[in-house]
């Protein structure tokens, strides 16, 4: 059943069992940024935007951890380090955004920019037209909102 989103499977199970699931394997699999992500999938998938945003802020903490200790050993882990704080900063940035916080999804967006300048084009061309966006959300009642 493709229900045309990345992981449209979580759409066909009841939510609460396909959280339980994630949850369990994240206790088994701790350092997993793959379940990581899909959890957080789940939890935007289901409109559940606070809860995928703090559950990117607890993470990156364990991942910044767990990059530094990596990156003593081996230099070529701070790109990895970089792209876990990229995922987590965008979903971030898209859970402010379907709450109605522009402010907070700009500042995201803009702090991963100065941390990162030389990373996608997409958070440059994005930040060159956040007026554009920011009047675009402005103009519609928070039910409208298309992303």
């Amino acid at each position: 059943m493709d229900t045309g989103n990345r992981h449209g499977w979580i759409l066909a199970a009841e939510g609460g069992s396909a959280l339980e699931l994630l949850t369990k394997a994240l206790a088994k699999s701790l350092y997993s940024e793959r379940l990581l992500q899909v959890k957080v999938d789940a939890l935007y998938l289901l409109q559940k935007y606070d809860a995928a945003i703090q559950l990117c802020d607890q993470n990156l903490n364990l991942a910044e951890k767990n990059f530094v200790l990596a990156s003593s050993v081996n230099n070529s882990m701070h790109n990895g380090y970089s792209s876990v704080k990229i995922w987590r900063g965008s979903f971030i940035s898209k859970c402010y955004l379907r709450l109605g916080k522009l402010d907070a999804s700009l500042n995201v967006i803009e702090k991963l920019q100065q941390q990162h300048p030389a990373k996608p084009v997409g958070i440059r061309s994005w930040i060159s037209n956040k007026d554009k966006t920011m009047m675009h959300f402005k103009s519609k009642p928070s039910s409208q909102h298309e992303l």
